[in-house]
């Protein structure tokens, strides 16, 4: 009897453990569990190739900053004025607005428009009507399909104020800055080194005369090459600065918007402003994104095959 029940107990515990055994090398397919992976997978993807995008918006690298092109101060000689003949402007033929005061001013001006073909079109019209010229200039389309115009525009200084002001007419300013610099002592140095290098050429060219034998004559004429060198280096930044000086600078960005920036104190002004652009900017976030997984669709496609596949092989695979 007591053996009976000692094997029934024996028996019981073997097929405890083979049933365990058993559960633990079944297979179950977890739908939740490869759900959970694939949607990990794609918003890696949209992570990835979607979100860096997004910093982007609302304004090119230059546009965000608030700045505009710029122009090196001392290199815009090259790109003056030409005259019939195919030379540079005399710029002794180009008075100063004041005879003592030598004055560099710039400006950067940053704006928007609802019409920005017009506003681009009459833009390049009064830099021709102030008798102005347009250095570089650039069109771009960002993201969200705004077009943007970056110029460098030298005016005439007697004529840069008028025209600073029918340009403002045309667009809605966001930004406006204006840097003064005055040049009086360095220029007037600038001469000063000039005469001073002139009256020395005169000397040298008196010794020359006087020279009795060929050392002589080749030191007092390796002197003279580089006066002349010098005084030529000198009269060139003298001619840039009488451009810069003569002619101001406005760095313009003109971006092309639906709906105006306006500044306005009152909060409730504020907060519609604030409710509208919010919502402008989500609507062109949610673009951004189906536009983006829509040119994604391959790699995502192919993500969640290799996923599915994956999971078909290892239950194939556990069930022989």
């Amino acid at each position: 009897m007591k053996n009976n029940k000692l094997i029934d107990a024996l028996g019981n515990i073997d097929d405890k453990y083979i049933k365990e055994a058993h559960e633990k090398k079944k297979f179950v397919f977890d739908f939740a569990f490869v759900g959970k992976l694939a949607t990990a997978a794609i918003c890696l993807l949209l992570v990835i190739a979607i979100i860096p995008n997004l910093f982007r918006m609302g304004g090119s690298p230059k546009e965000a900053n608030g700045t505009a092109a710029t122009t090196e101060a001392y290199d815009v000689y090259e790109d003056a004025p030409m005259a019939e003949e195919g030379f540079y402007t005399d710029t002794a033929d180009i008075k100063p607005i004041e005879d003592n005061k030598k004055i560099i001013v710039t400006g950067n001006l940053n704006a928007e428009t609802l019409e920005f073909d017009n506003v681009i079109s009459n833009l390049e019209a009064n830099v021709n009507k102030y008798g102005g010229y347009i250095q570089n200039s650039s069109i771009s389309t960002n993201m969200d399909d705004r077009r943007y115009y970056n110029a460098c525009i030298r005016i005439p200084a007697e004529s840069y104020n008028d025209f600073l002001s029918t340009t403002k007419a045309d667009v809605n300013v966001t930004y406006y800055s204006e840097n003064t610099d005055d040049i009086t002592d360095t220029y007037t140095d600038l001469e000063a080194r000039i005469n001073s290098l002139k009256e020395e050429e005169k000397k040298v060219l008196e010794f020359y005369d006087q020279a009795t034998n060929l050392e002589e004559l080749m030191s007092i004429e390796n002197r003279l090459t580089d006066i002349r060198y010098e005084i030529d280096s000198l009269q060139t930044r003298i001619k840039n600065y009488d451009l810069l000086v003569n002619y101001s600078t406005l760095n313009i960005s003109i971006v092309e918007t639906k709906v105006y920036t306006k500044t306005n104190d009152n909060f409730f002004s504020k907060l519609g402003l604030n409710f509208v652009n919010g919502w402008s900017n989500f609507i062109n976030v949610i673009e951004d994104i189906v536009l983006g997984i829509v040119y994604n669709l391959w790699i995502v496609l192919l993500i969640v095959v290799i996923i599915i596949g994956i999971v078909i092989y290892k239950k194939k695979r556990n069930n022989k």
